[in-house]
């Protein structure tokens, strides 16, 4: 008894403050008591009178596939299909009739292949081999050809090489132009008509020599990249040396300066700004050391080198350098005395 009255009072006390509402069921009209908070969610007294209410508020909707009218909840108005088996069947593609070309039946096409004109391979080949009628160019003769070869234009390889040796083949179909230098007429291809402008490399060459506009331009231009070109990439050894006795002389120098103040422009191999020195390491080989190479020895390379040096030097000293050419022997024997003895030279001599 006690635990049943304990229990009503726990009841009433929990119904005082959070409320009761008395409510009509919207399907059979019974009364039934529900919370306070739950007066916008419970419209029905049971499961049962809220499955009834279900039913009545589904919709028609018809089946895309099969056109069969089936009823569906207001949340899935946007369903088409009654089954997954129709689903199914709405995802295999469509087909389309088609009469066959060959033998006028009639055939089933998916939308993917309109282009298709024969019911079966047979047809297909059968059509082939009746051919098409094509008349040759060069001797009129008509040949019956296969559909897939229907672009040929003679009857055989003969007739083909007759007609283009009279009429000229139209992929290599030649124009006459002028050449610039002598005025000649030669034959060219179409492509090559912004390209080529002389009759041959002898009037190319001759137009290059004799026009001095054309060698400035050809000159200004090699200038401009050779500024830009960095060379070389690595130093070699002996002018690393003369580096390293600079530096430990605590002498500023610049490595592969761009001199164009002269005609013969050229990248030095070392420039001293503080004393206008120009130090220049020449190989044995490359720029012919007379202690080496005697004048028999030498090569063509090896003369045309000796001849540049000689120019630049000449033009540098003229242009207000001072200009100190070392060989490669004598650089590797070289001390920092000796060298600091060469640099002591020059000096006297500019304060004399």
């Amino acid at each position: 008894m006690t635990k049943t009255i304990l229990f009503e009072k726990s009841t009433k006390a929990l119904r005082e403050p959070m409320g009761m509402l008395e409510r009509d069921c919207n399907i059979c009209g019974k009364v039934f008591t529900i919370w306070n908070y739950e007066r916008d969610i419970r419209k029905y007294c049971s499961r049962e009178c809220h499955k009834v209410a279900q039913r009545f508020s589904r919709i028609s909707i018809t089946c895309s596939t099969c056109g069969k009218i089936f009823l569906e909840r207001k949340g899935r108005k946007h369903a088409k299909y009654c089954s997954k088996m129709c689903f199914g069947e709405s995802l295999k593609p469509k087909e389309i009739q088609k009469t066959c070309n060959n033998c006028g039946l009639e055939f089933l096409v998916y939308l993917s292949k309109l282009d298709r004109k024969f019911c079966s391979q047979k047809c297909a080949q059968t059509k082939l081999e009746e051919g098409i009628q094509i008349t040759c160019l060069s001797c009129n003769h008509i040949v019956r050809v296969m559909r897939c070869r229907k672009g040929i234009k003679f009857c055989c390889m003969a007739c083909k090489l007759n007609y283009y040796k009279i009429n000229g083949s139209p992929r290599r179909k030649k124009i006459k132009v002028n050449c610039i230098r002598c005025n000649k007429e030669y034959l060219i291809v179409k492509s090559r008509l912004l390209k080529t402008k002389f009759c041959s490399r002898l009037c190319y060459d001759k137009f290059v020599v004799e026009d001095e506009r054309y060698n400035n331009i050809r000159k200004d231009r090699a200038n401009r990249l050779f500024k830009d070109f960095i060379f070389p990439k690595e130093d070699t050894s002996i002018e690393v040396k003369i580096q390293e006795f600079l530096k430990s002389l605590k002498i500023e120098f610049r490595t592969h300066v761009y001199m164009k103040e002269i005609e013969n422009q050229y990248r030095c191999d070392i420039f001293v700004p503080k004393y206008n020195l120009i130090i220049e390491c020449d190989g044995d080989y490359w720029h012919g050391n007379p202690e080496k190479f005697s004048k028999e020895r030498l090569t063509e390379k090896q003369i045309n080198q000796k001849e540049r040096d000689n120019l630049r030097t000449s033009q540098l000293i003229n242009a207000g350098y001072v200009v100190l050419r070392l060989w490669e022997c004598d650089i590797k024997k070289m001390d920092i005395n000796l060298f600091n003895k060469y640099i002591l030279n020059i000096t006297n001599e500019k304060k004399i």
